[in-house]
Order: structure tokens, then sequence, then C-alpha cells
């Protein structure tokens, strides 16, 4: 019965760190995720203000 209980208390423990684990890993995805679309709004944001400098030169050139 103390072989049991001993598995059973060793199995909660491998829960609780592969949980802690996962936890971890998603955090850490999630941070890159937020560092990928902050580095894209950048770009686009930039790319917008050259789109609306090549209109402007475009019209201004007529």
């Amino acid at each position: 019965m103390s072989d049991r209980k001993n598995y059973e208390q060793w199995t909660a423990e491998e829960f609780v760190i592969k949980r802690d684990g996962l936890r971890t890993r998603i955090k850490n995805d999630i941070d890159w995720l937020d560092q990928v679309i902050e580095q894209e709004e950048k770009e686009l944001a930039q790319l917008e203000v050259k789109t609306k400098s090549f209109l402007s030169y475009l019209f201004l050139r007529k």
C-alpha cells in the first residue's frame, strides 16, 4: 500500500512539473508572438508612410 501511495505522490509531482513546464512554454510562445506582431505592425506603419509619400509624389507630378 505504501508503494501505491508513493507512486501516486510521484505521479502528482510529475504532473505539476509537466504542467508548469507547459505553462512556461505557452507563456514564452505568447511573448514571442507579441514580439512578432509588434515588428509586423512597425513594418506595416513604415509601408503605409512610404505608400502615402509615393502617392503624393504621383499626384504632384501631374
